[in-house]
């Protein structure tokens, strides 16, 4: 795993995150998620993987509060700081 992940809209060492115990998606598993592959530095097929999640959440009646620009945008940055050219990736919201 990298050093640094991507946790409540910034950039943060992965030893400063932290997760309640009481949270309900951590409890219940309740939100949506995809594992990409990140390939020459850029998140593999994202389009399919956002349609997915958002056909997923509202399903669920989840409320999606992401756009997928920022999402994607995201990922990239992630991706450029941990020197990742090729990987994986988990989305999830």
């Amino acid at each position: 795993m990298d050093s640094l992940i991507f946790h409540n809209d910034r950039i943060v060492p992965l030893e400063e995150v932290h997760l309640s115990p009481g949270q309900v998606g951590l409890l219940t598993g309740w939100g949506v998620f995809t594992t990409l592959r990140i390939y020459r530095g850029v998140p593999f097929a994202f389009e399919r993987h956002w349609a997915r999640m958002a056909r997923d959440a509202e399903r669920l009646e989840i409320e999606l509060p992401y756009q997928y620009e920022n999402v994607c945008r995201s990922l990239l940055d992630l991706a450029a700081v941990n020197q990742r050219r090729e990987g994986m990736a988990r989305v999830s919201l």
